[in-house]
């Protein structure tokens, strides 16, 4: 398997053969189950805090549905099943939502969802599905749990080592969201890279959202005097290099705002600069949009993403930034962004200086950055996964 990265045209003859096998193995199980018409989702993201994973998920569904309003789907429907206890709802107009089953989590998965959806396709976006189901497409984000294993709890990656390489080799097609995640998770399953589709995330979401300004007023924050930092207690995203950075960067009359829920050890090493640094936790996505929109530039210098949303959510809002050499950050931004090594506190908190005080410079920097965030748009990304779904069932299925 090796063999295929060094030779294309065999990698290009088993992609083939992977998506003949898969429309091959559709055709068996049309014959068995007259009603593989029936496209499920998995939906029990719903139930789960919306993180970058779950916010794929969701708006690539958004704008599955607007899709299916222009162009109705033949010879097929699609259905979102979902645990009956779920944190929030999505208004769709032409993919329909079912309740089903009563437990919960990946039992809920293993059992409810697998027995409601077997005479179908299931689409499922969020690293996990039914190890059972003979018809499925899933999404994998990145391959962190293989290569960053320390930032997960010993259950969790235990359970998931063991679920999601059997789960790719099931599969009838795989995808994930950059050509990065494409050749980690390749390599972590054993697998072509030609089993995976890349359909991409977007950001155009962030428009949609009105501001809520109060924010800045709530916290006491002025229009362009603070640097910004989003992410979670993870020690992937890597704050603390942040912090270190803006500390020596000692820009006068400038805040750091960190928003999320970082370890206060993060913080514990800087007392006397506590009134320059704001934790901000429970942000809406209204609130996040009014900061990223009126911040000095955002600085995102983790150690391991597979997409990082939050990158050109910053630059669709006209907001610089710095992120990290690290995974597939330097796939997103491409070269709309300055990247550094965080580890570097020189280099970082140079950079940190020439964005807040070169006005030119910055000025590119954002028109850079609107151009790179306009190639990655949602309603594009659902348009790819809807040849994706077209291409496995069968051509009788959706008049062609």
């Amino acid at each position: 398997m090796q063999y295929m990265h060094f030779c294309p045209r065999i990698g290009s003859r088993m992609t083939i053969f992977s998506s003949w096998r898969a429309s091959r193995r559709l055709r068996r199980l049309s014959s068995e189950r007259p009603s593989i018409s029936h496209i499920y989702i998995n939906g029990r993201f719903l139930t789960q805090n919306r993180s970058g994973t779950q916010r794929f998920a969701e708006e690539i569904i958004l704008a599955l549905d607007e899709s299916l309003a222009e162009a109705p789907a033949e010879g097929y429907e699609i259905t979102i099943l979902h645990p009956a206890k779920k944190k929030r709802s999505l208004k769709l107009r032409n993919i329909k939502q079912r309740a089903i089953g009563n437990r919960m989590g990946h039992l809920w998965e293993q059992i409810d969802l697998y027995s409601a959806s077997r005479n179908g396709l299931l689409l499922n976006f969020i690293n996990s599905g039914p190890l059972m189901h003979k018809a499925s497409v899933v999404t994998f984000h990145d391959a962190s749990i293989f290569e960053r294993p320390e930032l997960f709890s010993l259950k969790y990656r235990i359970f998931h080592k063991l679920l999601r390489p059997l789960l790719a080799r099931r599969a009838l097609k795989l995808i994930t969201v950059s050509k990065f995640s494409r050749e980690r998770l390749a390599r972590s399953f054993k697998v072509s890279e030609g089993n995976f589709s890349i359909v991409p995330n977007g950001c155009d979401h962030i428009s949609n959202i009105p501001p809520d300004t109060s924010i800045l007023k709530k916290h006491d924050l002025k229009v362009g005097e603070y640097v910004l930092c989003v992410g979670n207690a993870s020690p992937n995203k890597n704050i603390s290099a942040a912090v270190r950075a803006f500390n020596a960067a000692a820009l006068e009359g400038y805040e750091f705002v960190s928003v999320g829920m970082p370890d206060g050890r993060v913080f514990g090493s800087l007392p006397n600069e506590s009134r320059k640094i704001k934790r901000l936790r429970g942000i809406s996505d209204n609130a996040l949009r009014a900061l990223f929109e009126n911040a000095t530039l955002f600085a995102f210098p983790s150690k391991y993403e597979g997409f990082g949303i939050p990158l050109l959510e910053a630059m669709r809002l006209g907001c610089p930034v710095i992120t990290s050499k690290a995974g597939a950050n330097p796939e997103t931004v491409a070269g709309a962004a300055i990247q550094i090594d965080p580890e570097n506190v020189g280099e970082f908190s140079a950079q940190m200086r020439i964005v807040a005080f070169d006005k030119v410079h910055r000025a590119k920097m954002i028109e850079d950055g609107y151009a790179r965030a306009s190639n990655f748009e949602w309603r594009s990304s659902a348009e790819k996964l809807r040849s994706i779904i077209e291409t496995l069932l069968p051509r009788s299925q959706y008049g062609q």
